[in-house]
């Protein structure tokens, strides 16, 4: 086989899981409790994005596929331990096979929610399959686009560190701190750590949420003084109301956003050293397995980021700095359920970037399936 065609053994490996799994399958594991569960992800996507061209942002072309492979453990009646590989790869990257990751991670349910030790629940492999396939929730923990850029989950899919995953009948919260990069002679160390809360302030049908997000990026280390240090961190609060209409879901939620960007501390006449704020309005529709989002990005003023998407950022790609800018995204969304396990998503974006208008398109499919192996 031709060492580019990796993404042969995709629909391959998907056909044999489909054999195996296919009896006891469920994607909640109700039938394992007290077993030894082999579990199967699989991520494939195609997203498109190159007629951009706008200062802030370059087009690219995202063709491949993530598969994470990994036995799950009872430790006891709280605490669960997991054990495999993970890997992404894309089209035409003759070193693809070479990008594996291993899953290690201890998770321990307590009163206040999950700690996750190791390997973290991030990206899309991280997730139900039905969960975090529409285009601005699609970020490796759901968080805003000015602050995570929602590619991620395809281009940097796994992630290892520390997190706390919280869930009740009117909360929800992801905290998390993830190391990317060790210190070593010849780079500093890369991290980030984040938050995204929300909280439902009043209503049923009718629901008015209180919104809280945060996101550090550090690069930095005192092992070996190489390199800058450097931090840039992004946040805010917001309020969204959620309600029935007309047999679907609509919501609208506003984000009031801040950044504080310092790429690097010795130096104090950077021109990108900056401080920056923005609001982030949301209109989104849902009905059946349609989803239509509007985004606009507006009074955004000096707002920089690492790992944001730069279409709401001021720093443009050649280095120079944009201190007030406006933008605009639509996009329209299709998902397929092909069984309780595996969807499709299709989707259309529109975008008008100070006042020019693009366009991209992407196709993603999730199948999360499980096996029980025994007592």
């Amino acid at each position: 086989m031709h060492k580019n065609a990796w993404w042969a053994w995709f629909p391959v490996a998907m056909g044999l899981a489909t054999g195996v799994f296919a009896q006891n399958t469920t994607s909640s594991d109700q039938n394992a409790e007290g077993r030894t569960v082999l579990q199967l992800r699989t991520f494939l996507y195609g997203d498109n994005t190159e007629f951009l061209a706008d200062p802030y942002r370059e087009g690219a072309t995202l063709l491949g596929g993530q598969l994470r492979l990994n036995a799950r453990f009872r430790v006891s009646d709280c605490a669960r331990f997991f054990l495999g590989l993970e890997t992404n790869s894309f089209a035409g990257d003759d070193k693809a096979f070479r990008k594996i990751w291993p899953v290690i991670s201890l998770e321990v349910d307590g009163p206040a929610g999950t700690l996750v030790m190791g390997t973290l629940r991030s990206g899309q492999l991280g997730r139900e399959a039905s969960e975090g396939l529409w285009p601005d929730e699609s970020g490796p923990h759901g968080l805003a686009p000015p602050l995570q850029l929602d590619t991620l989950s395809m281009s940097r899919p796994y992630e290892a560190g520390l997190q706390w995953l919280g869930a009740g009948a009117r909360w929800k919260n992801d905290v998390w701190v993830a190391w990317q990069q060790l210190n070593t002679p010849a780079h500093r160390e890369r991290l980030d750590t984040g938050t995204n809360v929300r909280f439902t302030l009043a209503g049923t049908t009718r629901r008015l949420v209180a919104l809280g997000q945060s996101h550090i990026v550090h690069e930095g280390g005192q092992l070996y003084s190489v390199g800058a240090v450097g931090d840039s961190i992004a946040g805010g609060s917001g309020v969204a109301f959620e309600t029935d209409f007309m047999g679907g879901g609509a919501r609208a939620q506003v984000l009031q956003l801040f950044s504080k960007h310092n790429p690097d501390r010795a130096d104090h006449l950077r021109p990108d050293r900056i401080n920056g704020s923005g609001s982030l309005m949301e209109l989104n529709y849902e009905r059946k397995d349609w989803r239509a989002a509007y985004l606009n990005w507006h009074r955004g003023r000096n707002f920089i980021k690492w790992e944001g998407d730069p279409n709401y950022g001021a720093l443009a790609s050649d280095g120079t700095i944009h201190s007030s800018r406006s933008y605009d995204e639509a996009s329209l969304s299709r998902r397929f359920m092909l069984t309780r396990d595996a969807y499709l998503v299709s989707s259309v974006r529109l975008y008008r970037i100070d006042g020019s208008w693009d366009y991209s398109y992407r196709i993603a499919a999730a199948l999360n399936l499980s096996h029980p192996l025994g007592r």
